[in-house]
C-alpha cells in the first residue's frame, strides 16, 4: 500500500473545496444540457442563448478542472477512494455524456434540415432574381412569357 505524502491532511482539505466546486459546475452544466434539450424538442429560441451559456461554463470547468487535476495528482487513488465528492462529479459527468450523447443526433439532424431548407431558399431566390431581371427592359417585356 502507499503511503501518505508529507501534508495530504492540508490537500485533502484543500481537495475538498476544489471538488465540491467542480461538482456544482458540472451539476450547472447537466441542467444547461437539460435546458437545452428541453428547448430543442419544445423548438423555443432559447437554444442559441443557452448554448452560448453552456460554452462559457464549459470554460470555467476546464480552468478548474486543471487546477483540480494538479491537486489529484498529489493524492493517491486510494485515499480518494472514500470520497463522495469524487464519485459525485463522475457520476454528473456521466450523465452529461450520456445526454451528449442524445443531444447530438438530434441536433445534426435539426441543422441538416435546416441546410437543406437555406439550399432550397436560395435555389427559390436565384428563379425569383431571374424573372425581376427579365421584366427590367423594354425589350425583355416583350419575351416574358411568365
Amino acid at each position: 500500500m502507499k503511503r501518505a505524502h508529507p501534508g495530504v491532511g492540508s490537500e485533502l482539505t484543500g481537495l475538498d473545496r476544489t471538488l465540491r466546486e467542480s461538482v456544482a459546475r458540472y451539476a450547472s452544466l447537466l441542467e444547461l444540457m437539460q435546458q437545452i434539450a428541453a428547448a430543442v424538442s419544445d423548438e423555443k429560441g432559447q437554444v442559441a442563448t443557452l448554448v452560448l451559456a453552456m460554452a462559457e461554463q464549459q470554460q470555467r470547468i476546464e480552468r478548474e478542472d486543471a487546477v483540480l487535476l494538479s491537486r489529484l495528482e498529489r493524492i493517491t487513488p486510494e485515499e480518494l477512494a472514500p470520497c463522495p465528492l469524487v464519485h459525485e462529479r463522475l457520476g454528473l459527468m456521466k450523465e452529461i455524456k450520456a445526454l451528449n450523447d442524445l443531444l447530438l443526433p438530434k441536433i445534426s439532424g435539426i441543422m441538416a434540415l435546416i441546410s437543406q431548407e437555406i439550399g432550397a431558399l436560395k435555389c427559390g431566390r436565384n428563379a425569383v432574381s431571374g424573372y425581376r431581371a427579365q421584366g427590367q427592359g423594354a425589350a425583355s417585356k416583350r419575351y416574358f412569357t411568365a
